[in-house]
């Protein structure tokens, strides 16, 4: 089989219309609206030279809450609004004719930087929560961010390191069954790899215990739990954005994955209902009233 597929936490969409826009010698205004992943939706849209790139989030509440407003700045600096887009939560805004960062002349950075607010947006709780665990800054010790309606995310600081942990929810009986197989598979420990703790559904109670790290909470509903336990190695400065990357991406990575073994499933099933068929076909007789004779010559058909 091939090797998993790795989500890109770069939206290529917007990436592409911001190279292209910056690429361009004649800027035509543009309003194109994105949805993305965990219900966001991007608009993108500009009037003259001035590209503006809005993004609204169901959980923005909570990432402003734990620092989203001041990681953003200290990126985009002045292209983040102080003000966002009506019915949006944050915005950034650049002139085509006068981009920041040298874009006039290698328009790649700024494409992928404009592309990557999103996940930006998101990786703010997972960086001061990483700068809290090695001392260089006081935050809180449990983080909460409810970015679908019936999933969260949890991230708790104990000593050095971070414990991350996903509620996971499934719409479909068959989703549960062929994801609960999957994430057992990430309780096999890699070496180097965040160590992983998982909570599934028990088949014949059909219960789920929540792991420790959320036992103060009350009311919890979810289909499964799956804990990173991120050592001072994985938040170091040198490896800490890649290791947001993998772990945002988690619960896409997860649907996306069960989404293919479905469709693997069925495609199997059809080529074997149609080697049944085909068996069937060849079981036919050509000619089934056709005359029949006998030893001794006699002629007859069979009825």
């Amino acid at each position: 089989m091939p090797p998993p597929l790795y989500l890109e936490s770069v939206n290529r969409i917007v990436k592409d219309t911001v190279a292209l826009k910056l690429k361009a010698e004649k800027q035509e205004n543009i309003d194109i609206t994105i949805a993305d992943f965990n219900q966001a939706t991007w608009h993108m849209s500009n009037q003259g030279s001035v590209l503006r790139v809005s993004v609204s989030l169901k959980c923005w509440s909570a990432l402003d809450k734990y620092g989203a407003t001041e990681q953003l700045k200290k990126i985009y600096g002045p292209m983040l609004e102080a003000s966002p887009e009506t019915n949006y939560d944050v915005s950034i805004a650049f002139d085509l004719a006068n981009p920041p960062d040298n874009a006039a002349q290698n328009p790649e950075p700024l494409a992928v930087k404009v592309g990557s607010l999103l996940r930006n947006a998101m990786a703010s709780p997972f960086l001061t929560m990483f700068d809290g665990a090695a001392k260089k800054c006081q935050c809180a010790d449990f983080m909460e961010i409810n970015y679908r309606p019936c999933e969260s995310m949890y991230l708790k600081k104990e000593g050095d390191r971070v414990i991350c942990v996903f509620s996971i929810a499934f719409d479909d009986p068959d989703d549960e069954v062929i994801g609960r197989v999957f994430i057992q598979e990430f309780g096999k420990n890699v070496g180097g790899a965040p160590a992983v703790d998982i909570h599934v559904k028990d088949r014949l109670t059909h219960a789920v215990d929540p792991p420790m790290e959320l036992s103060h909470l009350k009311g919890l509903k979810a289909d499964g739990y799956v804990s990173f336990v991120l050592e001072s190695r994985h938040t170091q400065a040198k490896n800490r954005d890649q290791i947001i990357n993998m772990i945002m991406q988690f619960r896409n990575y997860l649907h996306y994955h069960i989404k293919c073994s479905k469709a693997y499933l069925h495609i199997r099933m059809r080529n074997r209902v149609n080697l049944l068929l085909q068996v069937l076909n060849r079981a036919k007789q050509e000619h089934p009233n056709a005359e029949k004779k006998t030893k001794s010559g006699r002629t007859f058909v069979r009825k």
